[in-house]
């Protein structure tokens, strides 16, 4: 069983990666310890070890000087990221066109209204379906590893700071993906994998677009 301070560290890492991750704490901004035990609601014991956990998983930095701060994300990270997922998701696509059925194509319908439904400003929301798009396409493709593998690429932090920053760049940037997607499942309900494939790439390149370029 976990001890109360264990638990507390688990509810402040959690806390203070969704601050992170949804930009409330910017990239570069000092952690100052006193102050943020105080917003959440912990002493500085469960929220040290908090932090060294996302100093762990590269979210976090130490400075040389003392303290913590939130670690930059570098254009040439996001590439990475990119470059990694692009592989991958294109991969898993190709073995998926042709593969999905008529509920399918109901649930693509059902996230495109629940996606065209959110304010363009809701980032979460925005995250969310648009993740939940990308794993229904893709979930036919056969192979459990590659979609575990793929998953786990969107858990990184660095997925919903790459949301805020697309959906910030221009206000349209909300409704050009909604059509982007629609595309790609038209694409799908015509079995075109060339084309199914050339709109993915297209749309996976620009939602990088604004951390990269």
């Amino acid at each position: 069983m976990q001890n109360d301070e264990s638990t507390l560290a688990e509810t402040a890492e959690s806390a203070v990666r969704n601050l992170i991750a949804d930009g409330r704490i910017e990239p570069g901004a000092m952690l100052v310890q006193t102050t943020l035990a105080d917003r959440l609601g912990v002493s500085r014991t469960p929220l040290r070890e908090a932090l060294n956990r996302l100093v762990d998983d590269g979210l976090v930095e130490r400075r040389a000087s003392g303290g913590y701060r939130v670690r930059p994300v570098t254009a040439a990270e996001v590439a990475e990221v990119h470059e990694v997922r692009a592989h991958l998701e294109l991969l898993a696509i190709e073995h998926s066109v042709g593969r999905h059925g008529r509920i399918d194509f109901a649930v693509f319908e059902d996230l495109l209204d629940e996606h065209e439904a959110l304010a363009p400003d809701d980032v979460d929301g925005q995250f969310d379906c648009n993740r939940r798009f990308h794993r229904a396409v893709i979930a036919p493709c056969g192979n459990s590893y590659l979609l575990a593998t793929i998953d786990r690429l969107w858990d990184h932090p660095v997925h919903r700071r790459i949301t805020r920053a697309y959906v910030e760049a221009d206000p349209g940037n909300a409704a050009r993906m909604i059509e982007e997607h629609r595309a790609i499942v038209a694409a799908l309900r015509h079995g075109d994998a060339a084309l199914v494939l050339e709109l993915s790439r297209a749309h996976l390149d620009d939602g990088y677009a604004p951390l990269t370029s």
